[in-house]
């Protein structure tokens, strides 16, 4: 497992979370120098199968385009890395989990394509709180930009993964069929992840607490506007007009509620 961590405090007082966290004794990282002003000092630690690239960057960033530019500046710190034995590698978001039945057999693909699922978030993340997703990815920003919500146009934002390369958004594919096939009866669903394939789990807002203080940029606003830049009140007609699902959201919509998907969250 390779992580990329960009920090803007102590390192040491992050690689002691993640000793703690993950039981385990991060020590003697190597410098690896500097990218750019938002990739610097970056330092390589290793532990056992666990891989660790630390590296400063700023805190807060003008605009989104800089943080979307950045994925393919760390992608390229991989070339570096050749002792690692890399073989199958791709750049996808840090809130996209991708599953599929048989890992094994979909890695020696070039291009995998999922369906995605986009998380409901509550006014706080908590694994006591139903995990209910909805198949229209970015929902919120649909919302935002006051376009129509519903499962004729669930499909603009589905992911295909190109290995050794990009995961961009492709739009509708044959995995996005079988699942409209699979759910066209009803809308709402008790779902167990097992049952499911080719599936993009995305989490672009966990919370309303996490918009305010983990989010780098407000998804639900036509230009994306870092979240630094606007105000409280915003923020919360943000949430309540975007991230919130209304009753006829809902009736046009398919939402999936997935228990046991908590069981990947320490």
């Amino acid at each position: 497992m390779l992580f990329y961590i960009g920090i803007y405090s102590d390192i040491n007082e992050e690689i002691e979370k993640i000793n703690k966290i993950l039981d385990i004794k991060l020590e003697n990282g190597q410098n690896m120098g500097s990218i750019n002003d938002y990739i610097k000092n970056i330092k390589y630690y290793v532990f056992e199968d666990k891989n660790f690239i630390f590296y400063d960057t700023l805190k807060n960033y003008d605009n989104h385009t800089i943080w979307n530019n950045l994925k393919f500046s760390l992608f390229e710190i991989n070339k570096f890395l050749n002792y690692l034995d890399c073989k199958k590698n791709f750049t996808t978001d840090c809130d996209d989990f991708h599953y599929v039945k048989n890992s094994e057999l979909e890695i020696e693909k070039k291009e995998i394509g999922f369906h995605n699922l986009e998380f409901i978030p509550n006014n706080i993340f908590d694994l006591n709180n139903k995990f209910n997703f909805i198949s229209n990815h970015y929902f919120f920003r649909k919302k935002g930009n006051k376009n129509e919500l519903s499962k004729e146009e669930s499909h603009n934002y589905c992911h295909k993964i190109f290995m050794n390369g990009e995961a961009p958004h492709v739009g509708k594919c044959e995995k996005c069929e079988k699942f409209d096939t699979k759910y066209e009866k009803n809308t709402y669903y008790e779902e167990s992840y097992k049952n499911l394939d080719h599936i993009c789990f995305s989490f672009g807002c966990l919370s309303k607490e996490n918009l305010y203080k983990t989010n780098f940029w407000d998804s639900s606003t036509k230009e994306g506007t870092m979240i630094h830049k606007l105000n409280s009140n915003q923020l919360d007609n943000n949430f309540k007009n975007n991230y919130i699902l209304f009753n006829e959201d809902i009736k046009n919509n398919i939402i999936l509620n997935i228990e046991d998907l908590k069981e990947f969250f320490i």
